[in-house]
């Protein structure tokens, strides 16, 4: 979950033609997270792209828009899951 939230915080960053902050959140978070250091290769092979559109179309994102809701949706029924499952297991003690 921590993946694709920083994974859109990058590709933002990369649509915003801010390269360097990019580069710090791959650094600084997405290579931290367990089991996704080999994701950081395509990642910043995606910074290497003159166009925000090249790097759009190679990395499969349509952009901030859509992309961002979905994930948000995705990101809200992951947190509402989680929060009803503790609300269960506090009920049962």
């Amino acid at each position: 979950m921590r993946y694709l939230l920083y994974e859109q915080k990058f590709l933002e960053l990369l649509d915003d033609r801010k390269i360097l902050d990019a580069i710090k959140c791959l650094r600084k978070d997405i290579v931290k997270i367990p089991g996704k250091q080999n994701c950081s290769h395509y990642l910043v092979s995606l910074a290497m792209f003159p166009s925000k559109e090249e790097v759009r179309k190679s990395a499969s994102w349509p952009g901030k828009g859509k992309y961002c809701l979905r994930l948000l949706r995705i990101v809200w029924k992951s947190y509402i899951g989680i929060y009803a499952l503790q609300e269960n297991i506090q009920g049962c003690s």
